[in-house]
């Protein structure tokens, strides 16, 4: 038995049955005690019948609470609420609020690993009373403000509160009054929803909602930046990289950990003060008394301000909000670090699937290029999705690599058609034609947008 083949019997074993199960189970073992008991004649509702309703919910509680705790010892099955492990399960978490869990526990106690948290978006405002009479006295929380043009998917703007600043709210009620046409700069404020919603650039919010304190405005606001919970496989790809950091200048490890783990455990924070770098891979690349590494995130290369905080990390040299960075390079080792280089690669695909198992389909063929009706292009997008979640995560510099350059195989992007969504079947890639993409050092592949063109065949059945 493999290391794969072992955790599927583990993740087997650890399977208890839901409330309703358990209850069942109840019920079955009291009508087959002697005497039986007549579960069958109970009514809903009624007392014994909820008592064994709550029982059942019961033993579901608290078989959560050891299958959670076994599963944290194995990283294909840890979870935090919120996640989903490698096998498809979702944390047992009865309250599914992203927040740290047994994963967390796992790399905070085993490997000194913090997984990055969401955080609300928070920014500095300019505030004036455009009114011909003094506003009436506001206090941290009483405004709340819009960044009007940055619409949402959801149809939605994000919105902000003010928040306290005892050197602005100086009235004896913990207030501030302005006068006519007077402004009040560096207000704080905090975005009303937490995560990357209340993301936005400098000069985006232009609205104060409240009105009933006088006629403000806003003249002028800094960028706010919220964050998402880290990516739950980042985060596991982090904790695994955690003992290079006992071989400082060693293992390649220990520079692709300081490209994305402060010294505290927690992620790196770009020096700008813009968020966590959003480096997710790297390539290490040696040569005689030389290190040379490159950098990507997930949309292929990393951007100058993400590799500019790493690389201060990695050599030991503070930069902005870096101010206690690990250092891994030693003494007589020339190092310089890069943005990793895009190999754009067009793809042509097609696959099949049957009319039963898309909602809403017809018998026929649709290609990307042919305006295709929206359940059509809704599964294109998804393949699309499924293509650059391949390339997004493809190492640096590619498989199979020699002298740091490496190769991208083109069944693994058949794979990713295939997998994309359930229902497919029948996948095949036409391009690239070859069975491998060679990939230089410090590449990474991107999906050359324009010439994705996929077929999709639909069939009767």
């Amino acid at each position: 038995m493999n290391a794969q083949e072992s955790l599927d019997y583990l993740n087997t074993l650890l399977q208890l049955p839901d409330a309703a199960g358990a209850k069942a189970a109840i019920l079955t073992f009291a009508a087959g005690g002697d005497p039986p008991l007549p579960v069958t004649d109970w009514n809903e509702g009624d007392p014994d019948e909820r008592t064994a309703e709550y029982m059942g919910r019961a033993m579901n509680a608290w078989g959560a609470i050891p299958i959670a705790a076994v599963r944290a010892m194995f990283f294909p099955l840890a979870t935090d609420p919120g996640d989903v492990d490698d096998f498809g399960n979702a944390d047992p978490s009865a309250d599914q609020t992203p927040r740290p869990g047994m994963l967390s526990a796992l790399g905070e106690g085993w490997y000194g690993t913090t997984r990055g948290g969401q955080t609300f978006a928070t920014c500095f405002v300019t505030i004036k009373n455009n009114g011909a009479t003094a506003s009436l006295p506001f206090k941290p929380g009483d405004l709340t403000l819009e960044a009007s043009g940055e619409a949402r998917d959801d149809g939605g703007t994000p919105t902000f509160v003010t928040t306290s600043d005892p050197s602005i709210y100086t009235g004896i009620d913990g207030s501030k009054t302005l006068a006519a046409g007077a402004s009040i700069p560096n207000v704080p404020v905090r975005a009303s929803q937490i995560g990357s919603y209340g993301s936005v650039p400098a000069g985006a919010i232009d609205t104060v909602v409240t009105q009933s304190f006088g006629n403000l405005v806003v003249t002028a606001s800094t960028a706010a930046i919220g964050s998402e919970r880290e990516d739950r496989a980042d985060y596991i790809e982090r904790c695994l990289r955690a003992p290079a950091s006992n071989a400082p200048g060693g293992p390649d490890q220990a520079y692709l950990r300081a490209m994305n783990t402060a010294n505290d455990g927690t992620p790196l924070q770009s020096h700008d003060g813009s968020g966590a770098v959003g480096i997710t891979r790297g390539q290490v690349v040696k040569s005689s008394g030389a290190i040379d590494c490159y950098f990507a995130d997930k949309d292929g290369a990393a951007d100058a301000t993400d590799v500019a905080s790493a690389n201060a990390n990695i050599t030991g040299v503070a930069l902005g909000v870096i101010t206690d960075p690990i250092g891994v390079v030693p003494d007589g080792i020339t190092y310089a670090s890069h943005a990793a280089l895009e190999t754009s690669v067009d793809v042509t695909y097609s696959v099949r699937a049957k009319v039963s198992s898309i909602p809403g389909a017809t018998v026929g063929t649709y290609t990307t290029g042919g305006s295709p009706p929206a359940w059509a292009a809704a599964i294109f997008n998804t393949i699309n999705l499924a293509i650059d979640t391949l390339f997004g995560t493809y190492p640096v510099g590619g498989v199979e690599q020699v002298s740091g350059a490496g190769v991208l195989y083109t069944d693994e992007i058949r794979d990713a058609v295939h997998d994309a969504r359930v229902g497919l079947y029948g996948s095949a890639v036409t391009t690239p034609a070859t069975t491998t993409t060679a990939l230089a050092v410090g590449h990474v592949p991107v999906r050359n947008g324009g010439a994705t063109n996929g077929t999709l065949v639909v069939v009767a059945g």
